[in-house]
């Protein structure tokens, strides 16, 4: 594939570009290796490192890579920077445009590839990609919406299978890789494109499978593996059903043989997808995490089961997406108390949707009299206000909420009922942190509107209304601790808001 759209070379070739910075030729190599491409690269490999670590033309790799692993990691670093320039080639109109536009909108789970290259990863953008044996055995990949490139990556050039001794480590730790696949393949359809039946990586996939398999379960292969063989010849789509022998075990395939990929594609695309790849991963991620571990970062929203039910007839069903609304119909019920705190540990902040149902909803509940309730933050993140702090849009906001929009500001930074013993305490430090290091908690709320708001630093204010909340014996916010917030709102998000606001 990578030949197809990005015109690189097969593995021979690129071996024997890499012969020429050794001053020997490469058929010297492969007749000392006997024809074995990864002793030939072993071979190689030894011969250019010297002339990696001293050539001028290798400078600039050894400024990027100053630390190589290994003996064979120059020549990896050059193969793998050789791939990575490839992808300038990559094909920006024409057919092979046309057709790469296609394998973009193909519904597939997943790809396994052998190449180095990032063509797959461009195609596939919304992949998670595991470069090499080592991040598949210490990550849980899910199964989906994934990108195996089992050889290495470009990406991470040390990843990279290219030399004798990487193949022979690929082949020491091969047992995960096969069983891995083996589900994949007993799971699903696999299709194989860019490869030949004669592919010697490929056969020892299909050989390890084939181990693992009985002569009895080989059956359940069947229609399961589809190989597609190109042919520059031009030819009408060919399908064949053959068998693909091993060890005296017979393995059941389908043969495609064309001379494009275009039909294959357009088939692909007409599947019907039964959720994005990248939502059905997230979702058995969190399913991963909320079974495997104590510490989960999600949270399992399950309906009341009556105890008399029989658990074999509960059927399992997971709602995408159902959290959110599950939480906006939450917030309707809010207390003054959850909108002081979220203006402070800003759990909300990015959720537009959230932000509108409060300020359309919830906020006029708590405005009425002289209560003080924050505002500002809820209708700067519904995109509400302009850069300045003032009211863009009163569109289905309560006549409170408009009202409290351009009034808030004023009120809260009176200082009418500050003492003037206060006012003077308030004005003798220089800075709000020095006023909070030095007096009384309570205190230093109660005369914060009296500091001027150059001596505030938003941040510091943040934590200190943290740190010294204050509530009644039922556990609603006091007077002054309640106007605190409300202040901080306002200097961070509403009119005059200061330049470190938001």
């Amino acid at each position: 594939m990578s030949r197809r759209y990005l015109g690189t070379e097969d593995w021979e070739a690129l071996l024997r570009h890499f012969a020429t910075y050794t001053g020997k030729p490469y058929e010297r190599y492969r007749a000392d290796s006997g024809g074995d491409l990864p002793v030939v690269a072993s071979a190689i490999a030894e011969s250019f490192r010297d002339q990696w670590w001293e050539a001028d033309a290798f400078a600039e790799s050894r400024a990027l890579f100053p630390e190589p692993v290994n003996r064979h990691s120059p020549l990896k670093i050059e193969v793998a920077r050789r791939m990575q320039a490839a992808m300038e080639r990559i094909p920006k109109d024409g057919a092979l445009f046309e057709e790469m536009e296609l394998m973009k909108s193909t519904v597939v789970e997943g790809v396994i590839t052998t190449n180095y290259d990032p063509l797959l990863d461009e195609i596939f953008d919304d992949f998670t990609v595991y470069a090499g044996q080592d991040e598949l055995l210490f990550s849980h990949p899910q199964g989906v919406g994934e990108i195996y490139m089992i050889h290495g990556s470009a990406s991470k050039p040390e990843t990279l299978v290219l030399t004798h001794e990487d193949y022979k480590h690929f082949k020491d730790r091969n047992e995960y890789l096969a069983a891995k696949l083996l589900t994949i393949f007993v799971e699903h359809p696999v299709i194989f494109l860019g490869y030949s039946l004669s592919d010697k990586n490929i056969q020892e996939i299909i050989q390890n499978i084939a181990k693992v398999l009985t002569t009895e379960n080989l059956h359940k292969l069947q229609d399961r593996l589809i190989f597609v063989q190109w042919t520059p010849q031009a030819v009408a789509p060919t399908l064949s059903r053959t068998l693909l022998a091993f060890d005296g075990l017979q393995i059941p395939i389908i043969s495609i043989l064309v001379s494009d990929f275009t039909g294959v594609f357009t088939a692909l695309s007409r599947l019907k997808r039964r959720l994005p790849p990248k939502v059905l991963r997230q979702v058995k991620e969190q399913v991963y995490d909320l079974v495997s571990t104590s510490k989960s970062k999600g949270s399992l929203f399950v309906r009341d089961i009556a105890e008399d039910v029989d658990p074999s007839k509960i059927e399992i069903v997971i709602g995408v997406g159902i959290r959110q609304k599950l939480a906006l119909n939450g917030l309707v019920g809010w207390s003054r108390m959850h909108l002081l705190n979220e203006v402070l540990n800003r759990d909300l902040l990015g959720n537009t949707e959230a932000m509108e149902t409060v300020s359309t909803q919830v906020l006029q509940n708590h405005l009425m009299g002289g209560t003080n309730a924050p505002i500002y933050y809820y209708l700067e993140n519904a995109d509400r206000l302009d850069d300045n702090g003032n009211l863009l849009t009163s569109a289905g906001l309560h006549e409170r909420v408009e009202q409290r929009a351009k009034t808030s500001h004023s009120t809260l930074t009176s200082v009418d009922l500050i003492s003037k013993k206060n006012r003077l305490l308030a004005e003798g430090y220089a800075s709000f942190a020095d006023l909070a290091l030095l007096e009384d908690p309570h205190l230093t709320l109660a005369i914060l509107a009296a500091v001027s708001p150059e001596k505030i630093d938003l941040e510091e204010l943040r934590q200190f209304l943290l740190d010294h909340v204050e509530t009644d014996a039922n556990g609603k916010p006091t007077t002054i601790w309640a106007k605190a917030v409300c202040l901080y709102d306002v200097l961070r998000h509403g009119p005059g808001r200061r330049p470190n606001g938001s």
